[in-house]
């Protein structure tokens, strides 16, 4: 059996460099150095070795190359949430805010961790489809929240807040299981670390269906607003169909992340499509494959 130090890219595999002639090589070059103290022998021996341990090297890292490119395999989650009400507020709209027609990327993720956290793992929402006609309604509630003036926050007063919001929304969201890449550890001073070890998103994907099947998420998801719960989170249901007939919708400015690294850093999408009830959170007008996936 032949065994090769280097290829060469375009020529025959005889004018390759064998081996042997590299060791052979690396140990001349290693015995000219240590000659000129006298340990031509000791320079003989150190030089195969370093070339034994650069050919381990290499190809400890193509082997790990070939596992992270099997590890590409996509594990996908989804489910599906219903309830009477939602609220996914456009910034664009001001202090009378009105509802976007589906979750944004953000709301969406908050339902995925809702269902099941891990501090090493996250879900990456892929798509979402429409599974009830798009209805809106107009909504007064008295607004005690931070937004207040501080003459208002300090006499403990509330105001009217109107808005429109949907209602009767019914949605199936799909997403991917990821693992992060580094970690966070230490209390006092966190540090990114590199994260190395099992891929666990097969064991995600197990535990993210079972408690989704059992209801038992991590704590109770809302529909944008915390005063929204879903009347129904869980597997899809075979009654539920999506709904072709909401088709060519544009949304011109589509809010994608309110925080980057925990620092307020709103980021915007232009110009989003849904077509044919789907709508794509990693392509701006959703894939033949997207919109026909079953």
């Amino acid at each position: 059996m032949k065994f090769y130090a280097h290829s060469k890219k375009g020529k025959p595999v005889d004018e390759w460099h064998r081996l042997e002639e590299h060791l052979k090589g690396t140990a001349e070059l290693a015995v000219s150095f240590a000659e000129e103290f006298g340990c031509g022998e000791w320079g003989r021996m150190a030089g195969l070795w370093q070339g034994w341990k650069m050919l381990f090297a290499h190809n400890k890292i193509r082997l790990r190359k070939e596992v992270l490119y099997k590890m590409e395999k996509a594990y996908e989650v989804s489910f599906e949430i219903a309830g009477p009400a939602a609220m996914f507020a456009r910034p664009d709209t001001g202090s009378a805010p009105i509802s976007y027609p589906v979750p944004t990327f953000s709301a969406v993720k908050g339902i995925f961790d809702a269902v099941l956290r891990r501090a090493h793992m996250y879900v990456q929402p892929t798509k979402v489809e429409i599974c009830s006609p798009i209805h809106y309604q107009r909504y007064v509630t008295n607004y005690g929240g931070p937004l207040r003036s501080q003459g208002q926050i300090k006499d403990n007063n509330n105001y009217q807040l109107i808005a429109t919001i949907l209602v009767d929304v019914c949605y199936r969201i799909y997403g991917v299981v990821k693992m992060k890449q580094t970690s966070t550890r230490g209390r006092e001073l966190p540090q990114m670390r590199r994260r190395r070890g099992k891929d666990w998103r097969l064991r995600f994907k197990t535990l993210f269906e079972e408690r989704l099947k059992c209801g038992q998420p991590f704590y109770t998801p809302c529909l944008g607003w915390k005063e929204f719960v879903p009347s129904y989170l869980g597997p899809f249901r075979e009654a539920t169909k999506r709904q072709d007939t909401v088709d060519d919708i544009i949304i011109s400015s589509f809010l994608r992340s309110m925080w980057d690294h925990r620092q307020l850093r709103p980021e915007y999408v232009q110009d989003w499509r849904i077509v044919k009830g789907v709508l794509s959170y990693i392509h701006q007008t959703p894939t033949e494959d997207e919109r026909n996936a079953k």
